[in-house]
């Protein structure tokens, strides 16, 4: 949250956030003397990213995500409820990913709590609507373990290209880059970032992608 003339305002109400690039995201307000006040809340949003400005923009300048890092997104419910409840989850969460998908579309899980889905040949509102009900089912998903309850939400990230311009590996960069900002902009959302020319390869695909962390 960021204090807007004493308010407590979402940091997308009052700037624009997008990700130019796998390993940055950058905000601009709407209002240059927000600048300051942005960059504050942001430094005390204990993300671990350390944020600078020129005066009209904020660099946030992401860390490269460590496998043990992934571990520790998933840590409270480990910490909790042992691995027993973590694994429980994960299960619950690969069949949800299973039933929102096609036969033909690839499912993988890519870290301790982070997955890809692949959709070929899928239309953009498509793949948003599929990324919605796989947001929505994983916040409703409660496991049940030694007496207590566990959930969790997902951040979502959306990437798409064009056949013959954007391989699969460049368009997991724009998402895996959507969904920081995702998880910046509050969590249990979903971002979209076209796969630019800053992915772009030669490689043949012709792909909608979804990566999410929880």
């Amino acid at each position: 949250m960021v204090d807007y003339y004493g308010s407590p305002t979402p940091l997308n109400q009052v700037s624009n956030i997008s990700t130019p690039d796998a390993k940055t995201i950058m905000v601009q307000p709407w209002e240059k003397n927000m600048i300051d006040t942005i960059e504050k809340a942001l430094m005390n949003s204990n993300v671990g990213i350390t944020p600078s400005n020129n005066g009209e923009v904020i660099r946030l300048g992401i860390p490269q995500l460590t496998e043990e890092r992934r571990k520790d997104l998933f840590k409270e419910v480990n910490d909790t409820g042992g691995h027993a409840a973590g694994d429980l989850i994960l299960k619950g969460i690969a069949n949800i990913l299973k039933l929102q998908t096609r036969a033909g579309d690839t499912v993988a899980r890519v870290g301790g709590d982070e997955f890809a889905l692949l959709l070929d040949g899928c239309p953009q509102s498509r793949a948003q609507e599929i990324a919605e009900a796989i947001r929505e089912n994983i916040g409703a998903l409660k496991v049940a373990y030694e007496g207590r309850d566990y959930s969790v939400k997902a951040s979502i990230g959306i990437s798409y290209g064009q056949g013959g311009t954007h391989s699969a590996t460049g368009m997991l960069k724009a998402a895996d880059a959507a969904c920081y900002s995702a998880k910046e902009d509050g969590r249990n959302r979903i971002c979209i970032n076209p796969a630019s020319d800053l992915f772009q390869t030669t490689d043949r695909f012709e792909l909608a992608q979804y990566a999410g962390q929880l």
